[in-house]
């Protein structure tokens, strides 16, 4: 007898501006790595000169399964700019 193939639990973690969904043990994991992190800027090389920022905005966000969708294929014509630029902008 078959078993139905149980969904694994995802999550969305937010790290500033940016929205990564993960498997939710995978996100407990990367939030918990998160939390003693700080943003930095980094110049100069030999020596490289390291400042500290702040520490970055992480959220964690349980979804369900039904409310996550695949993304439709995108087609190689909607880049009318790149493939078919208008009369304006073509160079003479």
């Amino acid at each position: 007898m078959a078993t139905a193939k149980k969904a694994v639990p995802m999550c969305i973690v937010s790290i500033g501006f940016q929205d990564y969904l993960l498997p939710a043990a995978s996100g407990m994991k990367l939030v918990d790595i998160m939390t003693s992190a700080v943003e930095c800027e980094k110049s100069g090389y030999l020596p490289v000169r390291v400042v500290i920022g702040e520490q970055p905005e992480v959220k964690l966000e349980m979804v369900k399964p039904q409310h996550i969708r695949q993304r439709a294929p995108r087609r190689d014509d909607e880049l009318a700019l790149e493939n078919n630029p208008s009369p304006v902008l073509r160079l003479r």
